[in-house]
């Protein structure tokens, strides 16, 4: 969000990239449309590209285990 892109795909090639698809919002219209208020903030976007879980905060691992992991793991598995 904001970011220059060739600095945030530095930053990314340095340290890792946990994602799998990077974008680019450097006005930040796309994060304002997805109700995006700041960061850190996490969303989880099933197959159809429905917002299915937005956590405004750190996502330590309690958070996980109690809020994302279930959510992920039925978003992430293969429809039958």
């Amino acid at each position: 969000l904001r970011d220059e892109p060739k600095s945030a795909l530095n930053w990314l090639a340095r340290y890792g990239s946990p994602y799998q698809v990077t974008l680019s919002d450097f006005d930040g219209a796309y994060a304002t449309a997805l109700g995006v208020t700041g960061a850190p903030e996490t969303l989880l976007v099933d197959r159809d590209g429905h917002i299915r879980f937005h956590y405004q905060g750190l996502i330590d691992e309690r958070v996980w285990n109690q809020r994302l992991r279930g959510l992920y793991q039925t978003l992430a598995s293969p429809q039958l």
